[in-house]
């Protein structure tokens, strides 16, 4: 999230100067956060940080910032400028009642401050809160926003004669409930929407926005104050259902710890007084429902761990200051340390936290490179990994392709509770329907990818009732492009006793676990892998398969419009190259014309044929009949301008 904080205020935070602004910039790119840009002025600099998730539970308040950058500068940082207030002693003053009535408000600090004087803010206040971005509206409500940009805790004040009984209820809206808020929007809450409500109905949508009913008004005397902590979820999805994101529901959606509430609430007490109070203001005790506290945190962390992991030789006194100077109590606890870390910093919860932490802080460009340490064992050969890869490398280099088929079909021996769709119902109990389906949509495309057959396998897994599987398939279909006498079948016996030979076992024993499927679609053969690599001796190395080769081949998507052929053939004289005839076809056909197989050749009467299938496509529209016969005319005007060339 990015945040811009002016570098006057944050400067006003320091005992000490602050480097300049460039320097800070660089300071906070190499150990926190991007700093996406600096903008200058004759009275300000202000710089845009890009806070990541993990620390918008402190950063996004300049305090916590400061602090980030007192650790990395070692420049002191200022107490917060307030006294912690305590109940007006020998004044009765009324305390708001609180009822919490859902986890969702893990803390609800309340307290009531009678005879304050709204009215204009002083200019300190005023100046600060328009660097910030935020525009001054009264004293009360300009205290608030202050004292939450500074601690990133949000801040509400309610007019206290406004809220009925001085009754206030942490719960969820009840059907048809409404609230007008403070920026004139009618909106109409539903049951999982949190609010604050007095008996008379919703005052606020907690965490996100306050209602006009207990607007602060100059007219206001007695306030009521909240400082609370909401749960994350609920305040993100109030936000996104309403359409109202604020500088608080930002804070709340990102989690921030519940101590920061009894910070906030003291701060702005103590502000409130100095910009609105007088000799007759009195203020009441805190009402604090904090049901589920938070307990402090601590993680041992070990230095000998902090040293293996960043490749650093750092001391116990290296690593002790930077904890340090972040602020986390340190005790030392035989080799280790038990770290106590401050309740802002949710983001640290193990050890490789801290670690990171130490590392960040150092500076990970001050870290030395070093090489790992070989590894004292070989690691053992997987059996199985190696004669899949074995297996790959036979079949791809003797010209199949490897395919991946869904595991969800229509049919098979386990039923999905729920399937995705109705024909991904079963999981599938076999390698050779899939193998069909892809021989099958691949020979539609032979004309188009210029091959006579179509040679794929599969290696996965299939889901009999007994046991899942692996299996392992091959499949051959010859497409029209093929003029051989081969069968399919012949083909695939000669592929299975060369993968036999590879493997080093009898083709008889290949065939044992071997189921053959012959079609009108192709042949396929499902082999029982595991049986197979069991009967395998063990590899004494990777060395034969661990081969990585540069890539011959560029890949391009098919377009998803159908292509149309035409078979073209003609005599030449005997002598003619065919790269010429190709080359004139090519030029003819244009940018439609995507592939030329020359599929027939013979000799007659001194004279060669030779006959081509011509695949025409385009990538944004169907073709039709009358372009394609136009460029066949202009391709057989072309060859038969050569002499002795006839197109039959």
């Amino acid at each position: 999230m990015e945040i811009r904080f002016s570098y006057s205020v944050l400067a006003s935070l320091f005992d000490g100067a602050l480097p300049s602004v460039k320097e800070l910039e660089h300071l906070l790119t190499l150990h926190s956060f991007e700093v996406t840009s600096v903008l200058e002025d004759k009275n300000d600099s202000y710089i845009t940080i890009d806070i990541l998730p993990n620390r918008a539970h402190d950063c996004l308040g300049y305090y916590f910032l400061a602090k980030e950058i007192s650790v990395l500068t070692g420049i002191t940082l200022k107490p917060l400028p307030f006294e912690k207030k305590e109940s007006s002693a020998g004044v009765e003053v009324t305390f708001p009642s609180v009822t919490v009535s859902t986890p969702l408000c893990r803390r609800y600090i309340s307290r009531r401050i009678n005879s304050v004087s709204v009215g204009e803010s002083p200019a300190w206040l005023r100046d600060a809160l328009l660097t910030m971005g935020q525009k001054s509206i009264n004293n009360i409500v300009d205290a608030t926003n202050y004292v939450m940009w500074i601690t990133n805790q949000p801040l509400h004040a309610f007019d206290a004669a406004k809220v009925v009984d001085s009754a206030i209820t942490i719960r969820f809206a009840k059907k048809g409930e409404s609230i007008l808020t403070l920026d004139g929007k009618r909106i109409e809450l539903d049951t999982t929407t949190l609010t604050i409500a007095d008996p008379d109905g919703p005052l606020a949508i907690a965490g996100v926005k306050g209602g006009v009913r207990a607007e602060i008004t100059r007219e206001t005397s007695d306030i009521i104050l909240e400082s609370a902590n909401f749960d994350s979820v609920s305040v993100r999805k109030a936000s996104q259902k309403i359409g109202i994101r604020t500088e608080s529901s930002k804070r709340f959606e990102h989690e921030i710890s519940p101590e920061l509430a009894a910070l906030g609430m003291d701060f702005v007490t103590d502000l409130i007084l100095k910009v609105g109070g007088s000799g007759e203001t009195r203020i009441s005790d805190v009402v604090d429902v904090y049901a589920n506290k938070d307990e402090s945190r601590s993680i041992i962390l070990s230095p000998e761990r902090v040293n293996r992991i960043l490749g650093t030789e750092f001391s116990d006194k290296d690593i002790t200051e930077i904890l340090d100077r972040l602020d986390f109590k340190v005790d030392r606890e035989g080799e280790s340390y038990q770290v106590q870390i401050p309740s802002e910093r949710i983001d640290i919860q193990i050890e490789a936290d801290l670690i990171e932490e130490v590392g960040r802080v150092w500076g990970y460009d001050k870290i030395k490179g070093t090489p790992l340490s070989l590894w004292g064992m070989e690691p053992n050969l997987g059996k199985n990994y190696f004669y899949r890869a074995k297996i790959e490398d036979i079949l791809v280099n003797s010209g199949f392709s490897q395919i991946e088929m869904y595991s969800l079909v229509p049919k098979g021996d386990i039923e999905i509770e729920n399937p995705l769709a109705e024909d991904k119902n079963f999981l599938r109990n076999n390698l050779k329907d899939g193998v069909l389906l892809a021989l099958r949509h691949n020979a539609q495309y032979g004309d188009l990818l210029g091959v006579p057959r179509v040679k794929v396998f599969e290696i996965g897994t299939i889901f009999k009732k007994s046991a899942e599987r692996v299996s392992f398939a091959l499949g051959i279909r010859n497409t029209k492009l093929y003029r051989g006498k081969e069968k399919e079948s012949v083909e695939l016996k000669n592929i299975l006793n060369f993968l036999a030979e590879k493997l080093g076992i009898p083709e008889e024993k290949l065939a044992s676990y071997t189921e053959v499927l012959e079609s009108e679609e192709g042949v396929i053969a499902e082999i029982g892998f595991e049986e197979l690599i069991a009967s395998l001796p063990n590899p004494s190395s990777y060395k034969d398969v661990l081969r990585v080769e540069s890539p011959t081949h560029r890949f391009v998507s098919l377009s998803p419009f159908p292509f149309i052929s035409r078979d073209i053939a003609l005599f030449v004289p005997e002598g003619t190259e065919k790269e010429l005839i190709e080359k004139s076809i090519v030029e003819e056909g244009g940018f439609l014309l995507v592939r030329q197989t020359l599929f027939d050749v013979f000799e007659k009467e001194g004279k060669m044929s030779y006959a081509y299938r011509l695949a025409f496509q385009a990538t944004d529209r169907t073709l039709t009949d009358t372009e394609i016969n136009n460029i066949m005319k202009r391709v057989t005007a072309r060859l038969e301008g050569n002499p002795g060339w006839q197109v039959r």
